[in-house]
């Protein structure tokens, strides 16, 4: 995972640079740009299970198993081999040459996301374009065989009610969307996207999501794009004030 960026930093002024440099990175022509923010459990649960997972070291974060532990105990042997088999899972379908980079500073794209990402890493598309787990469940039909889904329906429902507590925390989200929204979904600023776009040849049609997701309550936040994600980390109760704050940041 990407992109690793300090609280200090504003996250809003990122998304802006995020998203007008992935413009570079698409090719064809006039282009009309959507942006939608966004809180979904698909995605968040999918998040933090899969940093817990620590199925690449140096991209997934220990700070979540950390807190996982100081809420719900040590993982048991069931809980590990569980998560030793998510892992496999995941670095069976996930084929992206860029993850051995985690540095943006040293990462041939930076910050930035190459068009490929999406096709590079199904599961996560899958779960990040969802809502709901039956709907990421319904698009893997084509990605996984009938028995990998079966084991991702058991792993996430094994976990439900330790991962519940986040989860619920995470409902805090909801209120600051309107704010992120207002500044990135306007009429004016999505017709300015469009123009940068079509200066740039992008594709016809380009769909930037922006998705707000738990994370550990720590002395940094986090974010990184994948093709036409974003995903955005913060802790819901610890800096939900930083977030909203963020969404005030006036549009340059």
């Amino acid at each position: 995972m990407i992109a690793f960026l300090r609280q200090t930093i504003s996250i809003k002024y990122i998304v802006i640079k995020i998203i007008l440099f992935s413009f570079l990175l698409v090719s064809i022509t006039h282009a009309k740009v959507k942006i939608s923010v966004e809180y979904s459990e698909s995605a968040n649960y999918f998040d933090i299970m899969d940093n817990l997972s620590s199925w690449w070291d140096g991209f997934t974060d220990i700070e979540y198993s950390m807190e996982w532990e100081k809420r719900n105990g040590v993982k048991t042997h069931e809980d590990i081999r569980l998560f030793e088999k998510y892992a496999k899972l995941r670095k069976q379908y996930y084929k992206d040459p860029d993850q051995k980079e985690k540095d943006p500073l040293k990462n041939r794209n930076g910050f930035f996301s190459m068009s490929s990402s999406a096709k590079a890493d199904p599961m996560a598309e899958a779960f990040y374009s969802s809502l709901t787990l039956d709907e990421a469940y319904k698009k893997l039909e084509n990605k996984l065989n009938l028995e990998e889904i079966d084991f991702l329906k058991s792993f996430y429902l094994h976990f439900k009610i330790q991962a519940e507590v986040f989860l619920k925390e995470s409902e805090a989200f909801r209120a600051i969307l309107p704010k992120m929204r207002k500044s990135l979904t306007g009429n004016k600023v999505t017709s300015y996207f469009s123009k940068v776009a079509n200066f740039y040849n992008v594709e016809p049609s380009l769909e930037y999501r922006i998705l707000y997701v738990w994370f550990p309550p720590i002395e940094r936040s986090n974010a990184s794009p994948t093709e036409k994600y974003l995903v955005m980390r913060y802790n819901p109760i610890k800096a939900l004030k930083i977030a909203e704050e963020d969404s005030d940041i006036a549009f340059h």
